[in-house]
């Protein structure tokens, strides 16, 4: 039931409500009805002076797709993703390069090849280096970090977080970002933030992810999360 304001707005001191005033409640004392609301729903103004019972916002879902422990292989390869939710977000854990100094990427695109198209990527690591590539043509994917350098002797805490939003949508640009914490070869913190996007010729849902490390193989735990 909405709120009516009330028909008199000019009661002084020393007034006395009327039996018209009172069959006139509703108008007068500005009430609404809390027996018209469903369990759950709250009071919600309109922004005009009046409002309705709404049933409140629902914060953000996180579903496990798929997750696993790999050991020295030579890439992490997540294919046939779903794309029944509006975000993705990916956390690999404990990396652990075979060869120290190799960098992490990971790649999200469409199929089992990069499509036509282009992408944009620029990563800043927090001793403010920063980089920027951009390709065209048949590496129209997403692509991630690249930097910093990686270590076989300190692997325990590396944590690289992507999120590649609206993968499934139906728009030709997708855009994604990512931050990382990770040990250098000598157990010194160094991270990075990361942004990439890409334009596909022809719009399709992103539903490959590839994890590996440039020129080693890797080992790792990877978490991939569905968000509604």
């Amino acid at each position: 039931m909405a709120v009516v304001w009330p028909s008199k707005n000019n009661f002084a001191n020393g007034d006395v409500l009327t039996a018209a005033n009172m069959n006139n409640i509703a108008d007068t004392l500005n009430v609404f009805n809390p027996t018209s609301a469903t369990a759950g729903q709250i009071w919600t103004a309109n922004g005009s002076g009046s409002g309705s019972f709404q049933a409140p916002a629902v914060p953000a879902s996180y579903t496990l797709i798929t997750s696993a422990s790999v050991t020295n292989q030579t890439e992490v390869l997540l294919t046939s993703i779903t794309n029944t939710y509006t975000d993705l977000e990916l956390f690999v854990l404990n990396v652990n390069p075979v060869t120290t100094g190799n960098a992490l990427f990971i790649d999200c695109y469409t199929g089992t090849t990069a499509a036509a198209g282009s992408y944009r990527m620029a990563t800043a690591n927090f001793a403010a280096t920063y980089s920027q590539v951009n390709n065209s043509g048949a590496d129209a994917r997403i692509r991630l970090f690249t930097t910093p350098t990686l270590s076989n002797s300190w692997s325990t805490g590396n944590i690289f977080r992507a999120r590649f939003y609206g993968y499934s949508n139906s728009q030709t640009a997708k855009y994604a970002d990512g931050t990382c914490i990770n040990m250098d070869s000598s157990g010194t913190p160094r991270g990075a933030v990361t942004t990439a996007s890409v334009t596909q010729t022809t719009a399709a849902a992103l539903d490959r992810i590839r994890i590996f490390i440039s020129g080693s193989n890797i080992t790792c735990t990877y978490l991939l999360f569905g968000i509604k």
